[in-house]
């Protein structure tokens, strides 16, 4: 069961390694990723998820991290889309399991999913709403042949579009369509699938202050998941539902973001050869630009 368990649970990190109203008063800020060509920007990611589910009647915990530097380079634009590379130069993951009294540590199966991207290139496609319609770059590795075929697909899954969008939907898509007073809040709603379960995003923004160049902006958003997907041959029914809290500041002259916190609270089931398996989850995640 473990082994159906685990690619599954990979999956869910990497799905929540995740994102005009009321009028305010003062100045309008235009807050807007510049992505001019030749622009650098880096994003260092920290992120830890507790999660806690009942197997067959055994309760089961599992921790799991990552902290990984992003390097990111606008590239120009083609046929209206903007091009940019994303380079992993560093990258971390670890995982620990604790289920009836046992502790096993199993930071050996993330080294093998991530050794290989780091330093390598992604490209990716960004259309005028900054949502990521393209990607290319990984297909050589995740098709390697020295990686085993749950490597391979947990690749292919990590590199989507559609999984690109979902971990960096926040940083790019999170901004207002038009000028923003201190006080004003606005809304951002994305879907996403992966491996069959497809995730709602509803964000709510509010920008709280600006001081010395940076937007100080809050964030309260509710996501709610529900598909199949199926590991090793075997069917698995997802239905989840939760909330996220934090705080998001950019910078006002590029756009780009400065640093971000905010917590996530999830609730769920998954469903594995007809046992239902409640869980829980609490993510939380730092990202600081550089």
């Amino acid at each position: 069961m473990k082994k159906i368990i685990l690619p599954a649970l990979f999956c869910i990190l990497v799905v929540f390694i995740v994102s005009c109203g009321q009028t305010g008063s003062g100045e309008a800020y235009t807050l807007k990723m510049k992505l001019a060509k030749g622009d650098k920007f880096s994003q260092e990611v920290d992120t830890k998820l507790d999660m806690n589910f009942d197997m067959m009647g055994q309760p089961m915990d599992m921790n799991m991290t990552m902290n990984g530097l992003l390097d990111f380079e606008v590239l120009g634009d083609s046929a209206g889309l903007k091009d940019v590379g994303m380079t992993y130069t560093q990258m971390k993951m670890g995982m620990k399991m604790k289920a009836m009294g046992v502790e096993n540590i199993t930071d050996s199966v993330m080294d093998k999913a991530t050794s290989r991207i780091v330093g390598k290139r992604v490209l990716m496609q960004l259309n005028e709403k900054n949502e990521i319609v393209n990607t290319n770059g990984f297909e050589i590795l995740a098709n390697n042949e020295e990686l085993d075929e749950a490597t391979r697909e947990q690749m292919n899954k990590m590199f989507s579009k559609e999984q690109m969008n979902s971990m960096l939907g926040m940083m790019f898509q999170m901004y207002p369509d038009k000028p923003v007073k201190v006080g004003d809040t606005w809304e951002s709603e994305t879907n996403t699938s992966m491996a069959g379960i497809t995730m709602k995003v509803k964000g709510k923004y509010s920008l709280t202050s600006v001081k010395d160049g940076v937007a100080f902006i809050s964030l309260e958003g509710k996501f709610s998941g529900k598909g199949n997907m199926e590991q090793g041959g075997v069917a698995m029914e997802m239905d989840m539902d939760g909330t996220q809290k934090g705080t998001v500041n950019i910078g006002l002259a590029d756009g780009y973001l400065k640093d971000s916190d905010y917590k996530m609270e999830v609730k769920g089931a998954m469903i594995v050869m007809g046992q239902k398996m409640p869980l829980t989850m609490k993510g939380y995640y730092l990202m600081k630009g550089k």
